[in-house]
């Protein structure tokens, strides 16, 4: 699915340079992406050709995405989790569960 999402989900390099330059000051102003690129702060893949109407992934990596799986057959939503400026990427650990937790949920749901 990140893969899926990599190669398909992208915008005009314009707009990203809009976003990076303007909204973010990742870029100098009047800077392109493949300044970025020329730089080693950005993947080749977004310098491939200097048409500004090329699409560009809206991300670095596949990797970078990252996918929640939620859910009700009965309801139809869609969520989408950005974070807004220079954050950097998420940190997550594995959180131990109780003891005995199979004999809590059951107790839970009252079997």
């Amino acid at each position: 699915m990140k893969q899926y999402l990599f190669e398909h989900a992208r915008i005009p390099a314009s707009k990203f340079e809009l976003y990076i330059g303007k909204w973010t000051h990742l870029l100098p102003e009047n800077r392109t992406l493949a300044d970025y690129v020329n730089t080693g702060r950005a993947p080749r893949v977004f310098a491939e050709s200097s048409d500004p109407a090329r699409m560009v992934p809206i991300v670095g990596r596949a990797e970078d995405f990252m996918l929640a799986v939620s859910g009700d057959p009965l309801r139809t939503n869609a969520y989408t989790f950005v974070h807004n400026g220079i954050l950097g990427y998420p940190v997550c650990k594995p959180i131990p569960l109780p003891a005995k937790w199979q004999e809590l949920l059951q107790e839970a749901k009252g079997i």
